[in-house]
């Protein structure tokens, strides 16, 4: 049995792990194969924490508004 991990990394952080396990021995092409997808997927993790907190704080943002008595807001 084979096993191969990669760290997800994402700007210098680690954001999880991707692993395998294979019955017959890794071959280097798969492995380097594992290492683009992994960054990919690091990839996209990030852009998803990303969007998580934008919502968040325009959650925040629209609540903080809709308890001003009243607000003037210009968007441009």
């Amino acid at each position: 049995v084979s096993f191969a991990g990669y760290p997800l990394l994402a700007e210098g952080r680690i954001v999880g792990v991707m692993a395998i396990f294979a019955q017959r021995p890794l071959t280097d092409l798969t492995l380097r194969e594992m290492e683009a997808v992994a960054d990919v997927i690091a990839i996209g993790i990030e852009r998803s924490q990303a969007e998580a907190a934008r919502h968040a704080l325009l959650t925040r943002l629209q609540l903080q508004i809709e308890r001003m008595p009243l607000a003037y807001v210009l968007f441009s």
